[in-house]
């Protein structure tokens, strides 16, 4: 299920004019249940309010196609932000827990946390196959 999410992560990814500098994260699911229920996630970026940022990331969200309906419907904000980086890692292989996500104010901080999250919700043999599977940052930081 998850290894369908990286492509899923690509299409909720974009955002709106580069000009603005506020984005949001939304997730439905619960990462324990990521193996068995998968993950629904939802970025935006760009975005002149905060406030927008939001609405954007719960929609994108809601609108995730790549888990069950039930994972969908609990899509709630996670986070804001605003010039960081905001970095999703997974174990891409089907049913498996790996998932890990960070908002840092730098790309490697934000790799490194999403990563080490990854791992600490996978399984000792799975551990190694925890990837970055989508990184953005909101109008550069």
């Amino acid at each position: 299920m998850l290894r369908s999410s990286i492509l899923g992560l690509a299409i909720v990814l974009a955002g709106a004019s580069p000009a603005s500098a506020f984005g949001a994260l939304a997730i439905g699911g619960n990462t324990a249940d990521a193996a068995t229920k998968g993950i629904a996630v939802g970025i935006s970026k760009n975005y002149g309010t905060k406030e927008e940022a939001e609405a954007e990331a719960v929609r994108r969200c809601l609108a995730y196609t790549d888990a069950p309906a039930e994972t969908v419907a609990l899509c709630k904000l996670v986070e804001d932000y605003s010039h960081e980086w905001v970095v999703i890692a997974l174990d891409p292989a089907p049913s498996t827990p790996g998932f890990g996500w960070s908002i840092d104010a730098d790309k490697m901080t934000a790799e490194r946390n999403a990563m080490d999250q990854c791992k600490a919700s996978s399984p000792d043999e799975r551990k190694a196959f925890c990837e970055v599977a989508s990184e953005m940052s909101d109008t550069n930081p």
